[in-house]
């Protein structure tokens, strides 16, 4: 099932990797402190207190038409 963890405290991200298609944005985000590295979907209302560099790429006449079914790109 899906587990949601709420706190706060000191973490690094360690990745952030997605898609943006349509306007909807897709991401997965791995972040650690000294003791647990955790990972999963990154969701509203997640806040980075310090500082994070996100790196968009654009990627014009992609066919990304069903990026999240089995099988290859249309």
């Amino acid at each position: 099932g899906n587990t949601f963890v709420r706190g706060e405290g000191p973490f690094d991200i360690l990745t952030v990797t997605g898609l943006i298609v349509d306007g909807e944005v897709h991401a997965h985000i791995t972040f650690s402190n000294t003791e647990v590295a955790m990972g999963g979907h990154l969701e509203e209302g997640c806040r980075v207190l310090t500082f994070c560099v996100i790196q968009l790429v654009e990627t014009p006449g992609a066919a990304l038409a069903g990026w999240d079914t089995p099988g290859p790109l249309r």
